[in-house]
């Protein structure tokens, strides 16, 4: 696939790239030079990813790269797929010193999840999920990762705004 090609799409169903399918311990990065799936590290013991996660395309993060998406869908989505998306929220996080936040949508597509507009709208705590998750991954990649603040769909309208080239 030439994803080189695709599009941010707009603010409400942008186009997410799955780089880890969630339960997975592979963490999948794509090489924009080489436009293909790298893999860039495997977690061990209880560190599988609890949601699908990628990037948002035509987007440029204050990392450098593009912005990360956490994407919550009923099943594992493939690696390498493409997934319209609109937000629910967002959270800040450091990573290494750098601003890294993290969005957090459902796929466009999902009846399932039509009526979650929030990420308060979900049944469970999903600040208590990812602050447990990203302490294990700060020990297993021996890094510092700070989780700042959780925002709804607001922030995280402004945050595609912003990040949008």
């Amino acid at each position: 696939m030439d994803y080189k090609n695709v599009g941010f799409g707009e603010v409400g169903a942008f186009n997410v790239l799955i780089e880890i399918p969630a339960g997975g311990y592979n963490k999948y990065e794509y090489n924009e030079k080489l436009d293909v799936m790298e893999l860039d590290f495997v977690f061990w013991s209880e560190c599988k990813f609890p949601h699908n996660y990628g990037l948002v395309f035509g987007t440029l993060a204050g990392d450098g790269d593009h912005l990360d998406c956490i994407v919550i869908n009923p099943t594992p989505l493939a690696v390498g797929a493409v997934v319209k998306c609109r937000s629910i929220g967002i959270f800040e996080t450091i990573d290494r010193g750098e601003v890294d936040n993290k969005l957090v949508a459902v796929p466009v597509v999902c009846k399932e999840y039509e009526n979650i507009k929030s990420i308060k709208d979900l049944p469970y705590d999903l600040e208590d999920v990812y602050r447990k998750f990203y302490k294990l991954v700060g020990i297993q990649k021996n890094k510092s990762i700070e989780i700042k603040e959780f925002f709804g769909p607001e922030k995280a309208i402004e945050e595609l705004n912003k990040t949008k080239l």
